[in-house]
């Protein structure tokens, strides 16, 4: 009995060999297994420190801890099914994929998308919820409430409609479908991208600091820029499946862009909270006021230190003496206060996680 060869489902462009053999791993497939097994070792490693420094550090595990463990769960999901569908067509050129396998893929798409959709949501909800717990201000929690509403109500929506409309067992509009929906995720997740990064910049201005400390801080809260360029770089790829027949290709192309965006975002949202380990663990690497903490006055403010090495008083500092033991010591005390005790008014913030907000209220996550 005799069996046909099979035949893809576009015509082999000259140059080009047909490859049926689906345990053969096209670059592109190649590329996106090493892009995403890197990444993702990265976000696990950033996670794990990020859960130690909670439970063990600062001892508070609260909900956005919680949220950023379920993204890491989702981004392993797109990626075991983005790796079992390669077989069926995920990376691969229309040319090397039969009619069945392209049959079974277009179900694997559901799970892709799910997958790929809810972990950008659990990272974004993840930072609001730590906004949320450190700033009290009305405007500013309205404001949290209106986006994590927002981030959820559209993930929600391109879910159901991935899932039923949009199911592209149903047609060849399918397709077309995905793409859309795909393509208006990317647009909402980038927008509300910069809605989130924007938010710490009001407050961390309105800090008690120098100004050093004010730009650290903003680089540690603007670490997702870096996420949101690459979402606006991943639009692109999206943009050219409209009009590129060769999906499985295009789709895994486009992955690999996805999974920087994935996998860093958890990175980054677990760096934020990372300071109080690095300040146990290497206190050698921060400084609460950046100055040599070698030097004999490193314990002073900066204003204390430089009024040191000039001889001067420093105007948020008193000094203590002892009880005098009769009348004629305690006149003496003015001149005598060698052993006494200075007291200096000295505020510092640990990490990210300890903010005066605007309005008075302390709070520490």
């Amino acid at each position: 009995m005799s069996t046909s060869a099979p035949v893809g489902l576009m015509p082999v462009p000259d140059g080009e060999t047909a490859d049926f053999n689906v345990y053969h791993l096209t670059g592109t497939q190649i590329n996106f297994i090493v892009a995403y097994s890197v990444t993702l070792a990265i976000a696990t490693v950033t996670l794990l420190l990020r859960v130690y420094t909670r439970v063990f550090v600062i001892q508070s595990f609260g909900l956005d801890d919680v949220l950023i463990i379920l993204s890491l769960f989702a981004s392993i999901g797109f990626f075991g099914v983005s790796v079992d569908s390669m077989k069926y067509g995920f990376g691969r050129h229309l040319w090397e994929i039969t009619a069945p396998q392209m049959a079974v893929y277009l179900e694997y798409l559901v799970g892709i998308c799910t997958t790929y959709i809810w972990a950008p949501a659990f990272t974004k909800l993840s930072f609001l919820v730590l906004l949320h717990r450190l700033n009290k201000a009305i405007w500013f929690r309205s404001i949290i409430y209106f986006l994590a509403f927002a981030i959820f109500a559209y993930t929600m929506a391109i879910i159901l409609i991935i899932a039923y409309p949009c199911r592209p067992i149903k047609g060849t509009a399918a397709g077309e479908c995905l793409n859309q929906c795909g393509l208006w995720q990317a647009i909402l997740n980038i927008i509300t991208d910069f809605l989130a990064i924007a938010m710490p910049i009001p407050m961390v201005y309105q800090l008690k600091m120098p100004l050093k400390q004010k730009l650290a801080l903003s680089a540690i809260f603007s670490t997702s820029i870096f996420v949101t360029v690459i979402c606006i770089v991943r639009i692109t790829y999206i943009m050219s499946l409209q009009n590129n027949p060769d999906v499985g290709y295009t789709q895994g192309r486009a992955a690999v862009w996805s999974s920087v965006e994935l996998n860093i975002g958890i990175a980054c949202a677990s760096v934020v909270v990372l300071k109080p380990f690095i300040r146990k663990h290497f206190p050698g690497v921060f400084s609460s006021y950046g100055y040599d903490t070698n030097d004999k006055n490193s314990g002073m403010t900066p204003r204390a230190n430089l009024s040191a090495r000039l001889g001067r008083k420093d105007p948020n500092s008193f000094h203590l003496g002892s009880i005098a033991a009769d009348n004629n010591e305690g006149d003496n005390f003015s001149k005598k206060n060698k052993f006494g005790i200075t007291v200096t008014k000295n505020f510092e913030t640990s990490s990210t996680e300890d903010i005066i907000t605007s309005n008075g209220n302390y709070s520490h996550v």
